[in-house]
């Protein structure tokens, strides 16, 4: 049953830790674990590419989902360069959002991309979990992740089921 917070016994249920995680209706956000690196890394594989972009969370309820938003800065030299992102969760990957963000260079005069993937994941467990978010370049063009003032960023949100 959930708790209805009114007045002053309201409150001091909440700071009592009275309402547990399980008392919130579904959609509402449990928890958020936020990353944030400034990579600086270059290449030109066409393999994902550690930027550093992990973070670990240990879910409240095994019914929990998990909203993950990574945004990545990218540059390139290259035409028609380009690249994707793939979701691992615990060393396993989960997704790859359909399609390349494209970013152009040389005649295009060194051109940068800051791209969001989102991915709303339902791991079903109560352990904790690590989850990573790699871009993955196309054609093996030259591709630059992060650089100097650019952070990339990646959010979990733990969201009741």
């Amino acid at each position: 049953m959930p708790t209805v917070i009114t007045g002053t016994e309201g409150i001091n249920q909440v700071q009592t830790g009275a309402v547990e995680s399980g008392d919130l209706p579904a959609g509402s956000v449990i928890q958020v674990v936020h990353t944030v690196v400034r990579p600086n890394i270059t290449t030109n594989s066409s393999s994902p590419v550690a930027l550093g972009l992990s973070a670990s969370i240990t879910p409240q309820s095994s019914s929990s989902k998990f909203l993950l938003t990574a945004i990545i800065h990218a540059k390139t030299d290259d035409i028609d360069s380009g690249y994707g992102l793939v979701f691992i969760r615990d060393g396993a990957e989960i997704h790859t959002p359909g399609g390349y963000y494209e970013i152009y260079g040389a005649d295009y005069t060194d051109i940068r991309r800051k791209s969001p993937f989102q991915y709303l994941d339902t791991p079903n467990t109560t352990s904790t979990i690590t989850y990573d978010a790699q871009p993955e370049p196309y054609d093996n063009k030259t591709v630059r992740f992060g650089e100097s003032f650019f952070d990339c960023n990646f959010t979990i949100m733990e969201i009741a089921g």
